[in-house]
């Protein structure tokens, strides 16, 4: 895929399939959770949970009897549904995946068969920006206010907080626009913004 068709396309898969092999396996994985917490409302609790530890294996392990409780709730929330269920067991049966095996798998399974989700382009363009054009951000910028305002934003889902992180940014000295204009945007914005990333120091 060229720069000029990442940016037209409207097809998060393929975006996805074109920079897997320069994505870390954190990206690709919360890309997995994004997915699932923009039709939140179908999951249970269960599957939330896988969810949410996703999300926890994307920033280091955790333990792994916790990990295997988790896994195991929510493969007995997909047997409590049968494919009738549409949407329902579909949403189920994909939670569980997000906590297993890699960041890829996790979300070639979850982008994969759930192409037609509303907004995954935009979750995709969050999360990765332009990888054609990467963004360099000054370290005098990451002051610790700015990281200090990342940090609650990344751990709050506080993506309200955005253009007070521009502020900050932009109070240290940065005038790059594209930096300025994502976080002042509309967004959506979700856990892996590649502004937050950049101030926060992660890939």
């Amino acid at each position: 895929m060229t720069e000029e068709e990442w940016i037209a396309s409207d097809q998060s898969y393929s975006m996805l399939r074109s920079i897997r092999h320069r994505s870390s396996d954190r990206k690709l994985r919360l890309t997995a959770c994004a997915y699932c917490r923009s039709v939140w409302d179908l999951f249970s609790k269960a599957s939330r949970r896988a969810i949410t530890l996703g999300e926890e294996l994307a920033d280091g392990p955790v333990d792994v009897s916790h990990q295997d409780a988790v896994v195991r709730s929510a493969i007995e929330s997909v047997m409590r549904f049968d494919r009738t269920s549409g949407k329902h067991f579909f949403a189920a049966d994909i939670a569980y995946r997000v906590a297993i095996n890699d960041g890829w798998y996790a979300v070639e399974w979850t982008t994969g068969n759930w192409r037609n989700l509303q907004g995954g382009v935009h979750i995709v363009r969050d999360i990765f920006g332009n990888p054609f054009r990467p963004v360099a951000l000054d370290p005098a910028w990451r002051t610790s206010t700015a990281v200090g305002i990342a940090q609650g934003i990344y751990d709050d889902r506080a993506f309200d907080r955005m253009p007070i992180l521009a502020d900050a940014i932009q109070d240290a000295g940065c005038e790059n626009a594209e930096i300025l204009n994502h976080c002042r945007g509309d967004g959506p914005h979700v856990r892996g913004c590649w502004v937050v990333d950049l101030v926060l120091g992660k890939e």
